[in-house]
């Protein structure tokens, strides 16, 4: 039962991440085309439009499933504590 549980909470904690990663990678996109509009209105200098898409390159490479955060095992401890 503990593994099913432990199971589930890693599902969900998934999810929140991939939405999470969708929502970074809208927010930066759209950054990128106001600081693209200031720009062109003289309003920003040009280093806000780098920083916006430096950030948004981060955002697409990081990706929505970066495995890395996703799939880690627990740490050595706990793997004791958890029944296979």
């Amino acid at each position: 039962m503990l593994t099913a549980a432990v199971a589930y909470v890693r599902a969900v904690r998934a999810q929140a991440v991939v939405a999470a990663r969708q929502a970074d990678s809208a927010i930066a996109a759209e950054l990128v085309g106001l600081a693209e509009a200031q720009r062109a209105a003289g309003v920003s200098p040009a280093i806000d439009v780098t920083r916006a898409r430096a950030q948004l390159a981060t955002a697409v490479r990081r990706g929505p499933t970066d495995r890395g955060t996703l799939t880690r095992p627990p740490p050595a401890g706990l793997r004791a504590a958890i029944p296979p």
